[in-house]
């Protein structure tokens, strides 16, 4: 996320390249041009090279063997659906898939993924690199058309914005985490103090009056 912000902040102090934008004669608006790449191989070359040395970045994270099994299934779910995702959607809005974009879009899941890593399960990663498509076509599209930022290879798209995507993620299902264990923890509670009860003949229920929700017992 900070490198995507110091990335916007270089590219509009440095401005566009040569040749990038034009203005059009009819309207007096700037209009940006595509410059592409001299090679999509090298570029998908590059791109699965960082894909592989991704899941030594973020199994740091890992404490455990079954967490660092997780985080490799985290860290393939997210790229692998943004890729997919992207495709589908610059297919629909283009009329072809639009590869250099489908490339970005595994990146940009897996800049959003790198966060929340440890603590979402198959399900969430799946939906975190379902967004993570989307935006990066968005944020692409938006800093080059309407900001006229000249962004050679949509760091700020992927960086920036999915940078932030995946942090707020990590925050809401932390929460969502937080909660389940607490609850799987007053269920433990709960069985265990029915079962020395029912021994006495009595009964318990969770009493959520109190603050650390007492369990209460009665004849």
């Amino acid at each position: 996320m900070v490198g995507g912000i110091s990335a916007f902040i270089g590219a509009a102090i440095l401005g566009p390249r040569i040749g990038k934008y034009k203005k059009d004669k009819k309207t007096g608006k700037k209009v940006a041009k595509a410059i592409p790449g001299h090679s999509l191989t090298l570029g998908a070359l590059g791109c699965f090279i960082l894909w592989f040395g991704w899941y030594g970045f973020n199994s740091a994270a890992a404490t455990t063997t079954d967490s660092l099994a997780s985080i490799f299934l985290t860290t393939t779910m997210a790229p692998t659906t943004a890729t997919v995702v992207t495709m589908i959607f610059t297919w629909i809005k283009d009329g072809k898939p639009d590869i250099s974009m489908s490339l970005n879009a595994s990146l940009a899941g897996l800049v959003a993924i790198t966060a929340p890593c440890d603590c979402v399960d198959a399900l969430s990663s799946v939906i975190i690199g379902a967004v993570s498509g989307i935006l990066v076509v968005v944020a692409v599209e938006f800093i080059d058309k309407k900001l006229h930022v000249d962004d050679p290879v949509g760091v700020v798209a992927v960086h920036m914005v999915n940078g932030t995507w995946g942090y707020n993620c990590r925050r809401s299902f932390l929460k969502r985490q937080r909660r389940s264990r607490k609850r799987t923890f007053l269920r433990r509670r709960i069985f265990t103090a029915r079962h020395s009860a029912s021994r006495f003949g009595m009964r318990c229920r969770l009493d959520s009056r109190y603050y650390d929700n007492r369990i209460l017992c009665y004849q």
